[in-house]
């Protein structure tokens, strides 16, 4: 049975901060000082905000950037009078898409040393809503299915501010994205239209309207998307792979046995299995979702592992050729946590001390094997060996000859931004990193599986503690590891006595 999954992708917001002031405008816009003018700009931080939507090259993941057409709807509301100041385009953008700049011209009827505010809106149609003289920003929330290229992201933003004054403007995503990655694997080339899904829970839902100021809580259904309207069609060439990309407001439930329904050179054709997923839809959330025409079927396909028959062996086109197993020593899955080993053990344990390690004689200052520093070792021991020998591999001892723990270089190259795209994602309902080669699209996930410190579990779901075969070049105390959080990464140096950490395998051979 395959593993289906849903890629999951935090969406930040997208900071605007004021650029020139009227005088800066350009001459042609008429009254320069009636002009307001913002520079808009994506986070330095990697994990960008969808505006406009292009697929980075070799990789599955979706860059962020204003292209050119993009628009935004600005309303000033003041007190009980609101001004739709209509579509401004936004204009200079930057040649990676990063910043542009927005103008328009301030209402005439506007109270200039009053604050007003200001509400704007991206990629949807926004509107202040008058309830007994309360004005509250609405939307209409439309449900939206096109081509990566043709895409733009719903956002919304809102600033209170005054005249003069130079406000900082943070958009917001408030539905959900669902992006397809389509690969056809046939010999001909095919047009391809995404035309929705039958499914058994209603999971995507639309509403007449939605303030999208409420960040949180479930939203009432007012319509299920029955999929009949196509999105753009798009030529596949033989080989080739095609991105869609869908908007909706998320009902809350998780995918169940959703099949895939698209158009395929004009004709109606139906996935032959189904997508499952325990993970619930969200708001502000990408779900990223994989699927193979090979000519006569269309099913869904995830690269990871091909059926229950765990461990399998994942190709992520690293250039030493290393392939590394789908799931930890001791797990049964890609997502189970497995077991945990101190450096240099091959069975887990309730207590990770010194005091039961098995190559020293009770202490940090007698080890018995691998040891390079006369000072760690019993009554003066040295071996100079720097990496585990196969009786002491975990890896090795639990699953056979054909496996090894990975040495600290296979772990650098895993992680290597060159090689792979890695993404905070959860699988199953376990969170953890998900690898996606830049090279031949496979992909590998490993568990946030946390870790033991003495009798201690912690940081499961939130880190994962992964154990090289190598020796710490600083201390013979010491094992290199690689600590995976959901912000990012470290190299660790750690007591090979008192931490117990996830072992995920390569081949031998490598």
């Amino acid at each position: 049975m395959r593993h289906n999954f849903i890629r999951l992708a935090l969406l930040p917001a997208i900071l605007l901060a004021a650029g020139c002031t009227g005088d800066d405008a350009a001459t042609d816009r008429g009254d320069t000082n009636n002009t307001f003018a913002l520079s808009v700009q994506m986070p330095d931080d990697g994990e960008e905000t969808r505006v406009g939507l292009t697929q980075k090259t070799g990789s599955k993941d979706m860059a962020a950037t204003w292209q050119e057409g993009d628009q935004v709807q600005v309303i000033i509301v003041q007190g009980e009078r609101q001004f739709d100041m209509g579509q401004s385009r936004v204009e200079a953008i930057t040649d990676d898409g990063r910043q542009a700049t927005i103008y328009f011209s301030l209402p005439d009827g506007l109270d200039r040393p009053t604050s007003f505010t200001l509400y704007s809106f991206t990629g949807i149609k926004g509107y202040a809503l008058n309830d007994g003289g309360v004005l509250s920003p609405r939307c209409t929330a439309e449900l939206v299915r096109s081509t990566a290229s043709r895409f733009k992201a719903p956002m919304f933003c809102k600033v209170q501010t005054e005249y003069g004054q130079t406000p900082f403007v943070t958009f917001h995503h408030f539905g959900t994205y669902e992006v397809l990655h389509v690969s056809n694997e046939s010999s001909q080339a095919v047009t391809f239209a995404h035309r929705g899904f039958d499914i058994s829970l209603p999971w995507y839902q639309a509403t007449a309207s939605l303030n999208p100021a409420d960040d949180g809580g479930p939203i009432s259904p007012w319509g299920e998307w029955d999929g009949d309207a196509d999105s753009d069609a798009q030529t596949i060439a033989a080989g080739s792979e095609a991105t869609f990309i869908s908007w909706y407001i998320p009902s809350g439930y998780p995918i169940t046995q959703a099949r895939l329904l698209a158009g395929i050179n004009g004709s109606l054709v139906k996935s032959a299995d189904t997508f499952t997923s325990t993970v619930s839809l969200q708001r502000k959330h990408a779900y990223h979702m994989y699927v193979i025409w090979d000519g006569n079927r269309l099913t869904f396909e995830n690269n990871l592992c091909p059926d229950n028959n765990h461990p399998h062996m994942i190709d992520l086109g690293l250039p030493s050729g290393t392939k590394w197993a789908c799931c930890n020593v001791g797990a049964y899955s890609p997502e189970e946590y497995g077991g945990y080993y101190a450096w240099g053990e091959t069975e887990s344990k309730e207590i990770y001390e010194w005091s039961n390690y098995k190559f020293c004689k009770g202490s940090a200052s007698t080890l018995t094997k691998y040891c390079t520093d006369s000072s760690d070792g019993y009554n003066g021991f040295t071996d100079g060996l720097t990496e585990l020998l196969s009786e002491d591999d975990a890896a090795t001892a639990n699953w056979g000859d054909d496996w090894r723990m990975p040495s600290i270089e296979q772990l650098e190259e895993l992680v290597n931004k060159e090689n792979t795209t890695k993404e905070w994602t959860t699988l199953n309902g376990v969170q953890g990193w998900l690898f996606s080669s830049n090279s031949n699209g496979n992909i590998f996930f490993i568990p946030a599986a946390g870790r033991y410190y003495r009798a201690s579990f912690d940081y499961a779901g939130g880190g994962g503690y992964y154990l090289s075969r190598s020796l710490s070049p600083y201390s013979s105390n010491y094992g290199q590891s690689l600590h995976l959080m959901s912000v990012g990464q470290t190299w660790q140096n750690d007591d090979r006595g008192l931490f117990g950490r996830s072992v995920r395998p390569v081949r031998a051979q490598n």
